[in-house]
């Protein structure tokens, strides 16, 4: 019957009324996380609070192709670079942020890309010392030039470029040369067993090597910048590529008054203070300035290439106290601040170098050179000859004329103007050296013909010169270097003898 029914009993937990915990936040394991190209790692999310009802979240990368995450928050590498992760609670409310750095797989995990290690370079855990050869990537360089270079002796090539149209729109705009270009001498240079040094020789905006706008023009700097970071991502995982060599022969010109000594703040061999100034007030400001330049430059190509090295040449005064020519080191406005006008760099891949170069004897090393816009003597009507007399004392290298009857032609004056800026390189800063150009012309050789028939067949010791300077280079110092053809035609499509039988005796090829 109805009235014999019971009402139904409801449990203590039915009675409670369901609840939402709403989310308050959100948090990572991390905020920052370096992690090498190709590996992953995850991010652990906590929400907040631990008991939310729904703990749900999504995740983002700013940067895909630097290093991307999935719906567990697991990060991927893909390419050196930066990159930030952002985890956000499916209400939408919170997030949680971690700034990722992609960095390259360490050199041991790199086999046959260069690398530094104090003042020396290393190629697959031993020492290299780049015997090297310059000329312009465009030049039409073939199978032939290469394996002639490789069996003189030569182990790596500085190849020119002109960088003078490109944009920040359109960063990689060679003049007289394309990529495909770079590419096959990329193959060759693989083929031969040898390295390639890139080198911006003709700087964004230019109108020729002379060019010294680069320093009053804003946006020339940033143009290099823009085309080194273009060069790094496509070639980041080059090996046959060892260097990036940043700018050639950087300088400026402050024309002092009256050929005034520039204040360079030393006192170097043979100079008083009077001589060198107070402290360099006139060439400071372009220094940093330089320096800053460098920096952006180091910093932009490091976002997408931690793999190759980086090479910065010293900035230049052109002109000045003692009229001496820009690649001549012994004035003191070449040493500024003790630092020999090499810019100091913060390097995160710790992979650079400086160079330097040099010419010395200025005019033995150009006498020959049929160039009328040549910086020194063209065809002199007294021919400089190598060795000469016997030279004056190191210490008075520095100070204006020669003694009667002394000369800077002797192997003494070479190991000497080839070495000044050595022991800042390697013990103070502890990165390698490299000598990015020097040279003498074809005609300082026995019987070669040059266009001045006058001098054909005129013998200036060539061959002892080339002799002694890589027994300064190679054998006593161990320094990297890179010869200088004036011309294409002295080393492509045949490479001039005296050239040839100077180089193969030096490197004990012949």
């Amino acid at each position: 019957m109805l009235g014999n029914c019971k009402d139904k009993t409801v449990s203590p937990e039915e009675e409670k009324p369901v609840v939402t915990i709403a989310v308050t936040g959100v948090s990572l394991n991390k905020d920052t996380l370096t992690i090498v190209v190709g590996d992953t790692m995850p991010l652990a999310v906590t929400v907040k609070p631990e008991n939310a009802t729904i703990q749900n979240v999504s995740w983002k990368s700013s940067q895909e192709d630097v290093a991307s995450v999935d719906t567990l928050g697991n990060v991927v590498a893909k390419k050196v670079g930066e990159t930030v992760i952002t985890v956000t609670t499916s209400d939408g409310k919170f997030e949680a942020t971690c700034n990722v750095f992609v960095t390259a797989k360490p050199v041991s995990d790199l086999p046959d890309f260069v690398t530094t290690k104090g003042s020396k370079f290393f190629l697959n855990g031993k020492e290299i010392v780049f015997r090297g050869a310059g000329q312009w990537i465009g030049a039409g360089w073939n199978d032939a030039t290469y394996s002639k270079l490789a069996s003189i002796g030569f182990n790596s090539l500085r190849l020119y470029l002109d960088t003078r149209n490109i944009t920040l729109a359109n960063p990689l705009n060679l003049v007289g040369t394309t990529l495909s270009d770079i590419d096959q001498n990329i193959a060759l240079a693989k083929k031969f067993g040898m390295k390639i040094i890139l080198n911006v020789h003709i700087t964004p905006g230019a109108t020729g090597i002379s060019d010294r706008g680069f320093f009053t023009n804003p946006d020339r700097p940033e143009r290099l910048a823009a085309f080194w970071k273009a060069i790094g991502e496509k070639y980041v995982n080059e090996s046959t590529i060892a260097a990036f060599d940043i700018i050639n022969e950087p300088n400026v010109k402050v024309n002092p008054a009256g050929n005034s000594p520039y204040n360079c703040g030393n006192n170097q061999n043979g100079h008083t203070p009077a001589q060198c100034g107070n402290k360099g007030l006139v060439f400071k400001p372009y220094f940093d300035q330089y320096q800053q330049i460098i920096q952006n430059i180091v910093d932009e190509i490091r976002k997408v290439d931690s793999n190759h090295i980086i090479i910065v040449e010293r900035l230049w005064l052109d002109g000045g106290h003692f009229s001496f020519g820009p690649n001549d080191q012994r004035d003191c406005w070449q040493n500024f601040d003790g630092k020999y006008n090499f810019p100091d760099i913060n390097d995160p891949a710790n992979k650079y170098a400086y160079t330097y170069h040099c010419y010395e004897p200025g005019r033995y090393c150009h006498q020959t050179v049929s160039d009328p816009n040549a910086a020194y003597l063209v065809y002199p009507a007294t021919p400089d000859m190598y060795p000469g007399p016997p030279a004056c004392p190191p210490a008075k290298y520095n100070v204006g004329p020669l003694p009667a009857g002394s000369s800077y032609s002797t192997k003494e004056f070479l190991e000497y103007a080839y070495t000044i800026p050595l022991s800042y390189i390697r013990e103070v800063k502890k990165v390698p050296a490299y000598l990015g150009e020097f040279g003498i012309h074809q005609g300082n050789y026995a019987d070669t013909p040059v266009s001045n028939t006058t001098y054909k067949g005129a013998n200036r010791g060539g061959t002892q010169y080339i002799e002694d300077i890589y027994d300064i280079l190679l054998n006593k110092y161990g320094i990297s270097s890179s010869f200088h053809p004036y011309n294409v035609g002295e080393f492509h499509p045949n490479m001039d003898p005296g050239h040839e039988a100077a180089f193969r005796k030096a490197f004990g090829t012949n």
